[in-house]
């Protein structure tokens, strides 16, 4: 997986005036638009851009460039710009997501209610859901595990979607730090040799994160920079 009102008087101008400016600050919404990344000492910059209906419809990272494409606020195709011939397609049965398609190959995607997970046969990918965020991905026996913050507001909590975690998920597995809710720990455990990374993060003064760290007791695996747009 390679890896968006007339006016009858005077009095009524101001009064519509006033109910509007209320309006747009009720309406408008913080959406993350770009992430300084840095890990293993480079850095690199994610900018994301948005659709009227505030779903992401581009990734762009250095060598990477990404569009996705939504069918009743469902994704269902993402598709490497720099690769005519590459695309993920996603498909839905009643609302759940039941297969993807890769070049010439389809592989069924199975839903377990128990555990709340989505396992992409064929490929030993297992991916379990907490919320609109991941709370595990096992690829091939490496077991990743995500834990979050309710107390304040992750780089995509705004994104109107209810699998959120999709495009991260699509978009080089950033899912670690493109979330709803912010990351508070990760947990990597690969030939039973654990892991463990917690995070520290800085909140503007809506709650929304604007850095993370994320650091063993001996090493720092990643920082992230979080820069807002705000849309209506």
């Amino acid at each position: 997986m390679k890896k968006i009102l007339l006016l009858l008087s005077v009095i009524t101008l101001f009064s519509c005036s006033n109910d509007d400016d209320s309006n747009n600050e009720q309406k408008a919404k913080k959406y993350v638009d770009v992430v300084t990344l840095t890990s293993n000492g480079e850095t690199s910059t994610i900018n994301l851009t948005y659709n009227d209906a505030k779903e992401i419809i581009r990734y762009s990272r250095a060598g990477t460039h990404l569009a996705y494409q939504y069918d009743q606020g469902r994704l269902v195709r993402v598709t490497d710009t720099d690769s005519d011939d590459f695309a993920s397609q996603l498909f839905y049965t009643n609302g759940e997501l039941t297969s993807f398609k890769q070049y010439e190959s389809t592989y069924p995607i199975t839903y377990t209610a128990a555990d709340n997970s989505y396992t992409f046969e064929g490929i030993g990918f297992k991916v379990g859901i907490a919320g609109r965020d991941i709370a595990y991905v096992n690829e091939s026996g490496t077991m990743q595990k995500f834990s979050y913050s309710n107390d304040n507001k992750g780089p995509m909590y705004n994104v109107p979607t209810d699998r959120a975690y999709l495009v991260p998920l699509f978009s080089e597995y950033m899912y670690i730090i493109l979330t709803s809710k912010p990351t508070t720990q990760f947990k990597i455990n690969d030939d039973g040799t654990e892991r463990v990374y917690n995070a520290a993060h800085t909140f503007d003064d809506e709650g929304y994160v604007t850095s993370t760290i994320l650091r063993s007791s001996n090493e720092e695996f990643l920082s992230a920079q979080f820069h807002y747009v705000t849309l209506e």
